[in-house]
This record gives structure tokens, sequence and C-alpha cells, in this order.
């Protein structure tokens, strides 16, 4: 099944204030500025919270297979 939008209604998703979810979103931010002028706001990027709590597997799999425990983190 092929998903389809529509330009404006991309636009309108990547720019606005609900929080998207990415992994390793650097080439994705620079190509939908440059093909269609799209600056993605409210994004988080899940490269960064992999490589801060130290997954062992990198890579947008390693964040659905991963046990994801904070007990192995103590914050004080």
């Amino acid at each position: 099944m092929l998903f389809r939008s529509s330009k404006k209604e991309l636009k309108e998703t990547l720019e606005s204030r609900v929080i998207k979810l990415f992994y390793g979103a650097g080439s994705d931010r620079m190509l939908a500025y440059k093909q269609y002028g799209i600056k993605i706001r409210s994004l988080f990027d899940l490269e960064l919270l992999v490589d801060l709590l130290g997954f062992e597997k990198k890579g947008l799999d390693a964040v659905g297979s991963e046990p994801f425990c904070l007990n192995r983190f103590s914050i004080l």
C-alpha cells in the first residue's frame, strides 16, 4: 500500500508544532527544505536518545528491539 499526501498536507504536518519522531533526521531535514522548502519543526531525533542511553545496537531497529529500562540509569 502506498501512502500519498499532497505537498500542502506534508508541509502543514512537518511544520506544525506537533512533535515528530525521526531517527537520523539530518538528511531528512535537508531534503525536505531543499526539495519542498519545508522547515521541519518540533522534531525529536531518536538517534540522540540511542547514543545518550548507550544502546549496544545502533539504528532505528535498536529503538524498537532494545528493552527500555530506566532502572539502568540513576539521576542524582
